[in-house]
């Protein structure tokens, strides 16, 4: 079941971004609410979104993906964005289950809209395979994906532990550069801000660095956490893949967000074994 495709090498696009846009200082407070002693240092990024031509997460970087199996059609629970004329319970949704190499299994729902299990899958496999290239620590505290037809940007949801995502999005992405930063963002906030970005650790960080990685992180709490989880995973995982500049700009104004996060991703392996590898026919 696995595309084998997505394993092959891929050509970066738009290496040629302007550093400095033109967004104009910003007001940044500090987790307590104060003033920032930082407040007037104007971000190099609106968004990671400005940054996506270095790519941060890779197409073909490796993954821990094994394979899915169709499990039962169900009727469960769908959130949809698109409230108007959706129904929460579907009758019939697909249920997959994706399997990974250390053990963690993933429950991938796909709506009836989809129309067969071959229609679905063809969405859901490359979507799993992306899954598989974040942290252990992620993947198994995600509950669950909800995947609809149609496009509309993925969500998470932090108290439910759960994404979102749109078959339209995740292939327009895919045709792109940002699909895996996208994921990875969103996975962020859906596993790792109601328990972590609470913490004291993480908060103490926020007051000492004083400012924002980026325009977005500045927004709220979650945006801030998933941002700053986004560039520091680039760095600490795949040091170098970012330009020196950009990888220097993050250092100094946000290092005890960086710190931080190499206490997730480094000091505690990113992928370990939580249990029996899958037996994938």
């Amino acid at each position: 079941m696995q595309d084998g495709s997505a394993r092959r090498p891929w050509v970066i696009l738009g290496m040629s971004l302007l550093l400095w846009v033109g967004v104009g200082a910003v007001d940044v407070r500090s987790a307590d609410g104060g003033p920032d002693a930082k407040a007037d240092v104007v971000p190099i990024f609106r968004s990671f979104d400005d940054a996506g031509g270095y790519g941060f997460i890779h197409k073909d970087d490796e993954t821990t993906f094994a394979c899915m199996d169709f499990v039962r059609r169900q009727t469960v629970q769908m959130p949809d964005k698109r409230r108007i004329g959706t129904k929460l319970f579907p009758d019939d949704s697909f249920i997959f289950d994706a399997h990974y190499g250390d053990g963690s299994t993933i429950e991938m729902r796909a709506h009836p809209d989809f129309g067969s299990e071959h229609g679905a899958e063809d969405v859901l496999e490359p979507l799993a395979l992306r899954l598989g290239q974040f942290p252990t620590l992620m993947r198994m505290r995600l509950d669950h994906v909800v995947v609809h037809t149609g496009r509309e940007a993925a969500y998470a949801d932090p108290a439910g532990n759960f994404l979102v995502v749109y078959a339209d999005d995740i292939r327009e992405r895919a045709r792109g550069r940002d699909l895996e930063e996208v994921l990875f963002r969103e996975t962020v906030r859906a596993t790792l801000e109601a328990r972590e970005a609470r913490s004291g650790d993480w908060l103490r960080a926020q007051r000492a660095d004083g400012t924002f990685v980026t325009d977005y992180a500045a927004s709220g709490a979650g945006e801030d956490f998933a941002e700053s989880a986004l560039f520091s995973w680039a760095m600490l995982i795949h040091p170098g893949r970012l330009p020196g500049h950009l990888e220097a700009y993050v250092r100094d104004r946000v290092p005890n967000r960086l710190s931080y996060f190499k206490s997730l991703f480094v000091d505690q392996p990113a992928f370990y074994s939580i249990g029996l590898e899958p037996s994938c026919d």
